[in-house]
């Protein structure tokens, strides 16, 4: 017959037996429902991008990836592989804020184009062609048909600011509906002086269209020139 004290020490034996196979069966920790190698395979279907980092901790899992405009963490969950946040954790620093970002300017429209470019031309001038040219910057690119001789314009745009002109630069010959005939300029030269002329010039002089009117002097032969204002017809100087 077993005793009273051995009894109780079996007993107690067999509880603690029985309780370890209760935490060994029960609380031991249970492998995920995905693996680290389904969660990169998720990430990379959904986002296009390798995780450069995946963390498993009560039973999430935790993904860093690298995208465009930052570094961003990924919380998926172990047990269904929902995923439950993508938070950014680094912006990218070129990225353009709200406070720093330009405001985008819309395009001119093909009429506002070929009304800015008519403004660059001759009166005589007619265009051709017109096209947009996406680049950096945009333009309106123009082919133009003048008495001049042709060529092209090109606009930014946006701003309508004149970018390119291969159209001939006009010739220097006064116009008669803005500056005073050459026949003019002599007849006020000859008033002045008492001789011929021997050659008329349109020319620039400090900022001003002039003429120069080369007379030689009947009494002594010597030559002076006869600066006149191109507009008013007054003789700014004489050069001898």
């Amino acid at each position: 017959m077993i005793r009273t004290p051995l009894r109780i020490i079996l007993l107690i034996t067999s509880l603690i037996l029985v309780a370890g196979v209760v935490v060994f069966f029960f609380l031991r920790p249970t492998d995920p429902s995905i693996s680290l190698d389904d969660v990169r395979e998720m990430i990379v279907t959904q986002y296009g991008n390798e995780p450069t980092e995946i963390r498993y901790v009560d039973g999430v899992y935790y993904a860093s990836i690298q995208r465009d405009d930052g570094l961003y963490e990924i919380e998926i969950s172990e047990e269904t592989g929902t995923i439950l946040s993508l938070v950014p954790i680094e912006e990218d620093e070129n990225e353009p804020t709200p406070d720093d970002s330009t405001e985008t300017t819309e395009q001119l429209t093909k009429n506002d184009a070929k009304q800015r470019i008519t403004e660059l031309i001759p009166q005589d001038a007619d265009i051709k062609n017109l096209m947009l040219v996406n680049g950096s910057p945009p333009v309106w690119k123009a082919e133009i048909e003048a008495d001049q001789g042709d060529g092209e314009i090109e606009i930014h745009a946006e701003s309508g600011d004149e970018l390119s002109n291969t159209l001939p630069a006009p010739d220097d010959s006064p116009e008669q509906s803005t500056y005073i005939t050459e026949e003019r300029a002599i007849d006020i030269a000859l008033n002045e002086v008492n001789g011929v002329v021997d050659d008329v010039d349109f020319e620039d002089f400090n900022g001003r269209k002039v003429y120069e009117v080369e007379v030689e002097i009947t009494e002594t032969d010597e030559d002076v020139t006869v600066i006149i204002d191109a507009i008013t017809g007054q003789i700014i100087q004489f050069e001898y």
